[in-house]
């Protein structure tokens, strides 16, 4: 019986929305299909490279696959996604944070 994990709701989704059977990610990721039947079950792929592969694969962002293997966590995914470029900061605000930085030494 397959457990339902964060992982295994993942692989569904996007297969389905892809069209995809398991066996073709398989291939594609370079994943033998026990692996494949271990990941359906939720078991989480080591390593960064297998979790890109798949998210490329199933054309997805990385870090929605990072958070659905549990290496980061949506509150960490949000917070990327709203990140200001350093160019979008005023001298003012970089030498604040900096001397802030430097005062908590």
């Amino acid at each position: 019986m397959t457990s339902s994990t964060p992982w295994s709701e993942y692989l569904a989704k996007h297969l389905e929305k892809q069209g995809m059977l398991p066996m073709h990610l398989a291939d594609a990721v370079g994943l033998n299909r026990g692996g494949m039947s271990q990941w359906r079950k939720g078991v989480v792929p080591e390593g960064p490279e297998r979790i890109r592969a798949v998210a490329q694969t199933l054309e997805t962002s990385i870090f929605e696959a990072l958070v659905a293997t549990g290496h980061i966590t949506h509150d960490e995914w949000m917070a990327e996604r709203q990140a200001r470029p350093l160019a979008d900061y005023s001298d003012e605000e970089l030498l604040t944070e900096l001397l802030r930085r430097r005062s908590s030494k």
